[in-house]
């Protein structure tokens, strides 16, 4: 009659849906005029004032082309196995103007790449150069990425695979690089990470309380910079119960307080973009309470 059903959710009826996986398929039944499918579908596809369609026609495919896409994925998983074999290296040289330029070396290779398909690469932390085309016919080096910070060298590379203007898949590999040279890396890679009071005592909360510290964005910080301002002593620490966290862990998990030892070791000589210590001496004052208790 006048009813309308419809019905969302999942029509899997084979053996993994009724005894392993958890399904479930919702029947709406609707008898109102301006709920039939016709108007629905309008609401759904239509533009909207921003021009902007929340869905899009679907249409299948026939069993060839599906037959040929599933072939076109298998060679290209198999591209993918075959590259990640690859040993790419790497050599870092330090520029005229005291940043770092990388030499990635792409050895020959027997692999073949497809006609339809291209390889393209570039360090992980690469956010401005686009990645470059290799070919893998001969030994290769790739010289475009420079002006790298010290904090910015990394040893892993991004892998692309192409088809003519779209990618397809993206992975990354690691490569040979020396980094011990640069002794201070890790640190100062540290210090990026805490760089201010808000991001101290937030790494400080987790390494108390093994949970995920929250996400501590610009204005956060400089909210919670803003709030510092006005206090002395220990007030700094008002809304953030390290105090009292540190007394738990000097009580029942003592070994939690030799982190806590080693981070402000780490970063006791660190300040912040307002030239501000990021341990500040109130803190110290404070951690002098509980070194005693450190195992």
């Amino acid at each position: 009659g006048g009813q309308r059903s419809w019905y969302i959710g999942s029509a899997n009826a084979t053996s993994p849906a009724n005894e392993r996986n958890i399904e479930f398929l919702v029947e709406l039944k609707n008898g109102k005029y301006k709920f039939r499918p016709q108007v629905v579908e309008e609401e759904l596809i239509n533009l909207n004032e921003e021009g902007i369609s929340l869905f899009e026609e679907f249409h299948g495919k026939t069993n060839e082309e599906v037959i040929e896409e599933q072939i076109r994925q298998q060679k290209i998983r198999r591209l993918i196995y075959e590259l990640s074999s690859i040993r790419f290296s790497a050599d870092v040289l330090t520029n005229n103007i005291g940043t770092h330029d990388l030499m990635i070396s792409v050895p020959a290779s027997d692999i073949k790449i497809p006609d339809d398909l291209s390889i393209k690469i570039k360090p992980l932390p690469e956010k401005s150069i686009q990645s470059q085309p290799i070919s893998l016919l001969t030994n290769e080096v790739i010289s475009k990425f420079t002006g790298y910070q010290e904090v910015d060298l990394s040893p892993f590379l991004i892998v692309e695979i192409w088809s003519k203007n779209d990618l397809e898949k993206k992975f990354v590999v690691d490569m040979a690089i020396d980094l011990d040279r640069f002794t201070n890396r890790m640190n100062r890679i540290f210090s990026n990470i805490i760089s201010n009071k808000s991001r101290f005592l937030s790494y400080l909360s987790f390494l108390l309380s093994d949970s995920a510290p929250s996400v501590i964005s610009e204005e956060n910080d400089v909210n919670s910079q803003k709030s510092s301002s006005n206090h002395n002593g220990i007030a700094y620490f008002e809304g953030t119960p390290i105090y009292e966290k540190l007394l738990v862990a000097a009580s029942r998990n003592p070994k939690k307080l030799n982190k806590i030892n080693s981070l402000i070791d780490r970063i006791r000589e660190q300040r912040d973009k307002n030239d501000q210590p990021i341990v500040s001496d109130d803190f110290e004052a404070m951690w002098e309470i509980f070194k005693p208790f450190l195992k």
